[in-house]
């Protein structure tokens, strides 16, 4: 019995001793899973910061677009006031011209009684020098035609060796791309080993995404230059307007011309049917009266129309402020954001890394594949909106400049309709010539 209870005393101690060994291994795997517990939690809020930084850097790249495309725009918009205020003073010379020549009318009148003693002298000589005046308006507007026609074809040439410089850069941008896309389709994806996975190939992964993010850029790069050389070609459909639009005006000079020199036959006529010519006269300048009673209304539409799209511009540039401002400050998240990942990525050291951890972060790199996927997905549905806000904005711009055309061919058919100005240059050299005769 001794021997017995010695035993179970014994056996009894030794239970004790593994029992108490088992409840330190029992603390210890407790503190490893506490520490595990606790690495899963950072890499967790790691994969939510990278989503983060994802979805910045997407907004990043598209604010930068849209800021390029609005400077761009600005630019233009700055040339056109600049066009707009050469012509203005343009306008201010020919109205100071026009008040001139209205007081040499004025002054014109005294001598009319001597002028009607000499009309019978001058009769002949006056038709032949109507006569060699058209052939020289006929002559300088040939002139003119031929040599606008020359700057014409001028600009068509340098514009299409713009394009082509143009077209040359984009191929080979996007040779480089194709390049830059086969190189990344021939890599396989590394698989994840079984048991462990170092930092470096963690580095790896990050420097991969980076890669992929330029060449996102590099992309939306591309088409953009695409859209340029549509609006560059919107542009080129404008000046070809406008030179319509100027040969229509020369059109309507020499008509008017023509029907000035209508009414100096019917003024020269006016001693056998002085009471005929009155009322064609007065018929006439109702029908003046009309014209620019019409075109002081289309005048004020205009200005109205103007006056609304500065206010839309206004507002395009106030957000163009906003958005840098947002573009900033979503660029110096990214760069703290990008600083974390790497000193947590330093910080871990791959003696550390256990299964669980290895399987926690297989689960967070296919979480990453999917969802740069559906981020491609985003990019190109964003990519299409981008494409359609753009075109809109072409198609205002270029209703803005046809509508600007037209208010200036019609101030330019305006100033030239006034009949008044047009007989002050008629009188001008009769008038010298009876000045001569009285001498």
């Amino acid at each position: 019995l001794k021997n017995l209870f010695f035993k179970l005393e014994s056996s009894r101690d030794d239970y004790r001793m593994k029992v108490e060994l088992q409840e330190k291994e029992i603390l210890e795997l407790q503190s490893k899973l506490d520490s595990l517990q606790q690495t899963a939690g950072e890499a967790r809020l790691l994969k939510d910061e990278v989503d983060i930084l994802r979805e910045t850097a997407d907004k990043v790249e598209k604010y930068e677009g849209t800021i390029q495309s609005y400077q761009k725009k600005l630019e233009e918009l700055g040339d056109l006031k600049r066009e707009c205020k050469v012509l203005e003073t343009k306008n201010l010379s020919l109205l100071e011209q026009n008040v001139e020549l209205e007081k040499e009318l004025k002054k014109s009148a005294t001598w009319k009684t001597q002028v009607e003693v000499y009309k019978k002298q001058i009769a002949e000589l006056h038709s032949k020098y109507n006569e060699e005046t058209k052939r020289a308006d006929k002559c300088e507007f040939d002139y003119k035609k031929a040599s606008e026609q020359l700057k014409a074809v001028k600009r068509e040439k340098e514009s299409l060796i713009s394009e082509r410089d143009l077209l040359r850069e984009t191929n080979e941008e996007l040779r480089c791309c194709q390049l830059q896309q086969r190189n990344v389709e021939t890599t396989p994806v590394g698989q994840l080993p079984e048991n462990i996975i170092s930092v470096a190939e963690l580095t790896q992964k990050v420097l991969l995404l980076e890669h992929e993010n330029k060449k996102l850029r590099l992309n939306q790069r591309t088409s953009e230059d695409e859209k340029l050389s549509v609006v560059q070609s919107l542009l080129d459909d404008a000046k070809q307007q406008i030179n319509q639009l100027r040969l229509e005006n020369r059109q309507a000079n020499q008509r008017i011309m023509e029907l000035d020199g209508e009414v100096k036959d019917l003024q020269e006529r006016d001693q056998e049917s002085s009471s005929s010519l009155k009322v064609k006269i007065k018929d006439l300048e109702n029908k003046l009266q009309q014209e620019k009673e019409q075109k002081a209304a289309e005048l004020e539409e205009r200005d109205m129309a103007l006056a609304e799209k500065k206010q839309i511009i206004t507002l395009m540039q106030e957000t163009i402020s906003q958005k840098e401002q947002e573009v900033q400050e979503s660029e110096d998240k990214h760069k703290k954001y990008i600083e974390k990942a790497r000193n947590v990525i330093k910080s871990m050291d791959p003696k550390q890394v256990s299964p669980v951890d290895i399987n926690i972060l297989r689960n967070q790199l296919l979480d990453r594949q999917k969802m740069l996927s559906d981020l491609e997905k985003e990019y190109e549905k964003s990519k299409t909106l981008k494409e359609m806000e753009e075109k809109l904005i072409s198609t205002a711009f270029y209703n803005l400049g046809q509508t600007r055309q037209k208010e200036l061919v019609d101030q330019r058919l305006l100033n030239l309709s006034q009949s008044q100005s047009f007989l002050a240059r008629q009188r001008q050299p009769t008038s010298r010539r009876t000045q001569l005769n009285s001498k």
